[in-house]
């Protein structure tokens, strides 16, 4: 009898989902031939909460995805009504499907997928690690942000190397390719003694087999960063430049406001007040030969003096 009346209610409770209305109730004829009202969703709730004594407990609390893949976590114990929260949408997608949790690897990376008991107030993590599928293209899906930290970035100008305090990257992805995008590039230099405060400039970047190419407009250049991986937090990666090998980690941040960089290349500092000794390569009239007026900064991966 029980069991029926159980069946009955939750039958109720999904038809008036179903319908959309608003109050989750059923009426029941007492033995006296008088009707009462009663709320469908407590009687559901209870039941469940009588099942599995306030307690949610998944099968597991550490998941490996492919990007592309898409595996089931079951909910053992739980009140049936469920959320999910994943840390990093870019890395992993989650939903609640009955007695599931079902995730989808989106991006190379590691993040984190809480799951929540709506009606217990308690809440369960899962580890979530995210590899390559090894088409070698998807390793972007979660480049796009702001990042900063030291890229071990210096500039060899007038016989010295200036070495960066520290570098912010923006990635922007192309809204109809994965792989690819824009975005801003600053090395600082304050109280280093350079001739400028920083070195910004405009980028355009590309993932292609695991490797991120970043093309530096203003200059002309390029960099290839491989070996990286992303988390919610962090950018990992691996610089090879002129022998050096040079390892990163940078941290999340929100985005600056690139409108208010004045300067963006070496090129513009001169003549700026900030950097009166280099001048740009300029062009004789009439002649299609570069003449070089002065010395131009090269950019460089490497760690300084320690």
């Amino acid at each position: 009898m029980k069991k029926t009346f159980m069946l009955l209610a939750i039958l109720s409770l999904c038809q008036t989902l179903a319908f959309g209305q608003k109050k989750y109730e059923m009426v029941i004829e007492k033995k006296d031939g008088s009707e009462i009202a009663v709320n469908v969703e407590d009687i559901v709730r209870t039941y469940f909460r009588e099942r599995s004594n306030g307690t949610l407990t998944l099968s597991t609390y550490s998941v490996d995805l492919k990007v592309g893949e898409t595996k089931m976590v079951e909910i053992l114990s739980g009140s049936g009504w469920y959320n999910t929260e994943t840390s990093n949408p870019n890395i992993v997608t989650a939903a609640s499907n009955g007695s599931e949790i079902s995730l989808t690897g989106k991006g190379v990376g590691t993040a984190v997928v809480t799951v929540s008991d709506a009606q217990y107030q308690v809440t369960k993590k899962i580890s979530v690690n995210v590899t390559s599928n090894g088409s070698g293209d998807e390793t972007s899906g979660s480049l796009e942000g702001t990042w900063s930290g030291n890229m071990y970035v210096s500039s060899y100008y007038g016989g010295r190397d200036y070495y960066a305090t520290h570098t912010e990257i923006t990635f922007l992805q192309d809204p109809l390719h994965f792989t690819k995008g824009s975005g801003y590039w600053v090395d600082y230099y304050d109280g280093t003694g350079a001739p400028w405060e920083y070195v910004a400039d405009h980028i355009d970047w590309r993932v292609d087999n695991g490797r991120l190419t970043v093309y530096f407009r203003e200059e002309g250049t390029s960099v290839v960063i491989s070996d990286f991986r992303l988390s919610n937090s962090y950018f990992i990666g691996c610089i090879y430049d002129a022998g050096n090998t040079v390892n990163f980690s940078l941290t999340s941040i929100p985005s600056p406001d690139w409108s208010s960089y004045s300067y963006w290349g070496y090129d513009s500092w001169y003549g700026s007040g900030y950097n009166p000794y280099y001048s740009p390569a300029t062009r004789a009239a009439g002649d299609s030969t570069t003449i070089v007026t002065n010395e131009k900064p090269i950019r460089r991966f490497g760690k300084g003096p320690q």
